[in-house]
């Protein structure tokens, strides 16, 4: 865990680009929020305004998916075993490049269980997301 903040560190040594980056991470929670609540596919649009159409997505080191097709179905199956959630932000750090931003949450839902969660967000110029890197553990 203490190298997993290290590099963290390392990533987010901030180039004066913050506003794009913040922008970016947190447009990402609104919409894990808004899908959270609601549990439908009526997030759609906004999944096509912020995914990028080949972003791919890892989980704890495993592919989970590579088109931007597959994000709202795989948030529906998640909420489909969890529940309805609710992100609580805890950072939002920009990287070095004015590419990648880190964003650090805690997620509750209906179930009594809540994780904590880090992701690397890497999007283009248009400010869409074209990967993401997701570490989650249970937390105690």
């Amino acid at each position: 865990m203490r190298l997993l903040f290290l590099l963290l560190f390392m990533l987010t040594i901030s180039c004066g680009h913050e506003p794009s980056a913040t922008k970016v991470g947190q447009s990402y929670i609104d919409l894990l929020n808004r899908i959270g609540k609601e549990l439908t596919n009526d997030a759609e649009n906004d999944v096509m305004k912020l995914i990028a159409k080949s972003c791919t997505k890892k989980v704890n080191g495993a592919v989970w998916f590579e088109k931007r097709e597959e994000f709202l179905p795989q948030l529906l199956s998640t909420g489909q075993k969890i529940g309805h959630w609710v992100i609580h932000p805890l950072a939002i750090i920009p990287g070095a490049d004015d590419r990648t931003v880190v964003v650090h949450f805690r997620v509750t839902s209906n179930n009594p269980d809540s994780w904590i969660t880090m992701v690397i967000l890497r999007f283009d110029d248009s400010l869409q997301i074209r990967e993401i890197v997701e570490v989650f553990n249970k937390q105690d």
